[in-house]
């Protein structure tokens, strides 16, 4: 029975997979370990990478190859691969992330070891931009244009309601208690993505400890599946979620803590919304950016609250907006420079 299950959701990552999972084989561990790689019905070469390795290490890898692709079905893949582990912790690393620590696994595994009041763990990762596809088998922490995902405020303990103010994990550096996620609930497949919410239902039994260490690179490219996307596509996901999780809280125990995650949920949706109200402003400017008068008559009509939105980012930007001689262009050029 392996001690550790490495979950490995992926799609269309043919460029990245092999990188990924050799970052799992190189592994320095005493314990038995599993990989689990669930390919989404992938039209590239993935699936075809992945029975390449499972046929060499038969008795390692796992493989789920759906053939129908669960994004289409309005369904995340994340929960597919969790509920088909079996270890007792399980690390999560998506195939177009790799690990870049052969002891990753090992610190993670002493650290829950040792820290029985935390529910699950992470740790510092390079992020980098890579839309050429290229693996990097040369990389380097100190290369131009690499960046860490965790600054030197990231604290060493995190609750549940510290995540509704945002996500701090990166998602390939994270390792939990595979009790504490437990069956995922039915509605977790339907949320737009999977990693934040994760968070949230493992912290309802402990906490999330940071280790400092940086072992693992995110990758940055087009095809990501959340930093591909528009930004008002983000927003409206992110307000999904945040209104899901907020009903899940509600059939939760009144305790303190669910009543404060309760206020984070709503300070969430909140900010959110005026987000993608600023967005939509930012739209209808560009829809008429000779004709922002008529722009903004046509948003009064259409939802006066985002003529709010579109006035007061207007005020700020250019202070005599209201009251002074504009250019329709100057007024576009000033508010693209600042949001």
């Amino acid at each position: 029975m392996p001690l550790v299950s490495i979950c490995c959701p992926t799609y269309n990552h043919e460029k990245f997979i092999a990188r990924c999972i050799d970052g799992f084989l190189m592994q320095e561990t005493t314990f038995p370990v599993e990989i689990v790689i669930h390919d989404d019905a992938s039209t590239d070469r993935t699936a075809e990478i992945i029975r390449s390795y499972q046929a060499k290490y038969p008795r390692l890898i796992r493989s789920i190859l759906q053939t129908e692709n669960r994004r289409s079905q309005g369904k995340i893949a994340l929960p597919v691969p969790i509920e088909m582990c079996q270890g007792e912790y399980v690390a999560i690393c998506e195939g177009d992330d790799f690990w870049t620590d052969p002891k990753k696994l090992a610190k993670q595994v002493e650290f829950l070891g040792t820290h029985p009041e935390c529910a699950s763990c992470f740790h510092n990762v390079v992020m980098f931009s890579d839309d050429q596809g290229n693996p990097s088998p040369d990389f380097s922490l100190n290369k131009q244009g690499n960046r860490l995902m965790c600054g030197p405020r990231t604290k060493s303990r995190y609750s549940q309601k510290d995540f509704f103010k945002g996500n701090v994990i990166p998602t390939c550096s994270v390792m939990f208690r595979r009790k504490v996620a437990g069956k995922l609930p039915p509605w977790f497949e339907t949320l737009p993505f999977g990693d934040l919410p994760l968070h949230i239902i493992c912290t309802e039994h402990g906490l999330a400890g940071y280790l400092p260490d940086v072992m693992a690179a995110y990758r940055l490219h087009s095809g990501g599946a959340w930093s591909g996307k528009l930004f008002l596509d983000n927003i409206s996901q992110e307000i999904k979620m945040f209104e899901e999780m907020e009903r899940y809280l509600q059939s939760r125990p009144q305790s303190a803590v669910i009543r404060a995650s309760r206020r984070q949920a709503a300070l969430a949706i909140s900010r959110s919304r005026s987000r993608m109200e600023l967005g939509r402003a930012r739209q209808c400017l560009d829809s008429s950016p000779e004709k922002i008068p008529d722009a903004i008559w046509r948003a009064w009509r259409t939802n006066p609250h985002e003529v709010k939105w579109l006035l007061r980012w207007l005020r700020c930007v250019w202070p005599n907006v209201l009251g002074g001689k504009f250019t329709a262009s100057g007024v576009h050029r000033k508010l693209r420079e600042h949001f």
